[in-house]
């Protein structure tokens, strides 16, 4: 059973333009970080940038040159189906780990552990709420995705797909459970606008840049140094979830 990684990234951002390609620190934007950190634990080959069209995301498929990662450019919108395309390239592909490109300091240790028991349990959708938002991925079947691809209504919706995941739909979910360092001030570890920007950089200021710091190191030093973020002046986007439909909604 083969299992890619998968990272949904793009430049347009109304909240924090070009995020993908701000820098964290010296040259290493945040694609960068996240792409050198996963590394640490997967193949090149076993990993995908999946971008759009676009003319501005010409610049990501140079960064996935660069690492010598795989890449794929599909519909802006349909985050969904540029998930599946992205690896339908594999045939021996069965399962994708959704990562977003927002999210740099995705635990690749982690997500090792989590794709092992996907695997083992043949499920459909592994997830995790043990460790920091900002560090989390989604493994998923191939299956599982084509199902929804056939079946929701409103595919330019599928930016955010977890919505459609964690529906009773008959698929069968699993949820990962790890011992993990909470971080006292609750806050996340996405990277959605300028706050979480400069926040993740004061993080790596305090680690000495350490580009490779494990999920453990960036806590403790969060806690430890009392790091927290600011608040954005941004609200926070409205989702309404009958937005989320289906036409046939149970899976087999």
């Amino acid at each position: 059973m083969k299992t890619f990684l998968c990272i949904v990234a793009r430049t347009a951002s109304n909240r924090l333009p070009n995020k993908a390609l701000l820098n964290i620190f010296n040259d290493i934007n945040l694609l960068d970080l996240l792409i050198l950190r996963l590394k640490t634990e997967f193949d090149s080959n076993q990993i995908i940038l999946a971008t759009t069209k676009l003319k501005e995301d010409e610049t990501l498929e140079e960064i996935a040159n660069i690492h010598k990662i795989n890449f794929f450019r599909g519909g802006e919108k349909n985050v969904l189906d540029r998930l599946i395309n992205s690896c339908m390239m594999f045939s021996n592909c069965e399962n994708i780990v959704r990562i977003t490109g927002d999210n740099p300091l995705t635990d690749p240790k982690v997500l090792k552990k989590m794709i092992t028991d996907h695997e083992i349990n043949n499920s459909d959708y592994t997830f995790t709420e043990s460790i920091p938002i900002g560090t989390r991925a989604e493994v998923l079947s191939l299956n599982f995705l084509k199902y929804l691809s056939e079946n929701i209504i409103n595919k330019d919706n599928t930016e955010y797909l977890t919505y459609y995941f964690k529906k009773e739909l008959g698929q069968i979910n699993k949820k990962f459970n790890i011992d993990c360092k909470k971080i006292f001030s609750d806050d996340n570890l996405t990277v959605d606008t300028f706050e979480d920007l400069q926040y993740l950089k004061n993080v790596f200021k305090e680690l000495e840049f350490k580009i490779y710091a494990s999920l453990d190191e960036i806590i403790t030093i969060i806690n430890t140094k009392n790091l927290i973020k600011k608040k954005s002046p941004l609200s926070t986007k409205f989702i309404d979830l009958n937005d989320f439909n289906l036409k046939n909604i149970y899976h087999e």
